[in-house]
């Protein structure tokens, strides 16, 4: 904790000149999971790419939060290479990882990121970090999942890597909204899925929502524990969110978004025979969604 707790202190020290100036960066509005948030670059070839990349997912109202990363061209995070950090204190949350800082201010609705070595890769991860922690007051959590939509039917498929996200979504012939992260949020007129552009093996996706109808469990072993009751679907929900920080309040707020998830919709547990037809896969899926 000395050696973090040392980058967090270089991290709120620049942030008192590293980005004052704020006519140096260049706007880009974005609106994911109907949640309108303002990214700030000060690299005119990055926002660019961002434009393209998030081509479906730009505009939307006033910003629920504001992203600004500026590129340092400093290695200091070398050392976090193979994994990354995070903490909390109080309502700011701190991420590091070697190509980039962090801090997420929720009570101010601002995440400052310095970002070590320029890609759009980076920025997507700075950005998936920004919207799982804004995200969650109001109403939203996003999952490592796919979602799509099937005979009517809307359910995320919410798992590891390896437990068949990808695979299931292009075998099924189904309209897919992501393949790896997804957003459920509560509109207060029931649950929701959305689609994000934070995608892996797929290309982009539309922007798009439908109502949830139910939770797919991919167990990724046979021995891997029973999902059989509420509190086994809470711990593996809880296993899956894409989140970071240990901030009490937070913490709480995560479990009470996914308890509502649990008691909303069914939570299926599922695992993936990939000797099986693209048919008896989709019979399947659709056959616990009905139950």
């Amino acid at each position: 904790m000395g050696e973090l707790s040392s980058y967090i202190q270089k991290l709120d020290s620049d942030l008192l000149s590293v980005f004052e100036d704020r006519d140096r960066f260049l706007s880009l509005d974005l609106y994911i999971g109907e949640l309108p948030s303002r990214m700030e670059l000060d690299a005119p070839a990055l926002v660019d790419e961002a434009k393209q990349k998030y081509q479906a997912f730009l505009g939307g109202g006033p910003a629920a939060f504001e992203v600004f990363v500026t590129c340092t061209g400093r290695s200091e995070q070398k050392r976090f290479a193979e994994r990354l950090e995070s903490t909390s204190i109080g309502a700011r949350h701190y991420v590091f990882r070697w190509d980039f800082s962090i801090r997420a201010d929720l009570a101010r609705g601002v995440t400052h990121a310095q970002l070590h070595y320029g890609s759009l890769g980076s920025v997507d991860s700075i950005l998936r970090i920004a919207y799982a922690l804004h995200s969650l007051g109001r109403g939203a959590v996003l999952f490592h999942s796919a979602s799509l939509r099937m005979d009517g039917k809307a359910m995320a498929l919410i798992g590891g890597t390896g437990a068949g996200k990808s695979d299931l979504s292009k075998r099924l012939g189904a309209e897919v909204f992501s393949d790896e992260l997804t957003m459920i949020r509560d509109h207060g007129d029931g649950l929701w899925i959305h689609g994000t552009p934070f995608h892996g093996q797929f290309p982009t996706f539309a922007n798009a929502k439908a109502p949830l109808s139910t939770v797919i469990a991919l167990r990724e072993r046979p021995e891997d524990p029973a999902i059989d009751t509420k509190g086994a679907a809470v711990r593996f929900l809880m296993k899956h969110a894409f989140f970071f920080g240990n901030a009490p309040q937070t913490s709480e707020l995560l479990l009470s978004r996914i308890v509502r998830i649990v008691e909303s919709v069914p939570v299926r547990p599922f695992l993936l025979d990939r000797s099986r037809g693209e048919n008896d896969l989709r019979a399947s899926l659709l056959e616990l969604c009905a139950r």
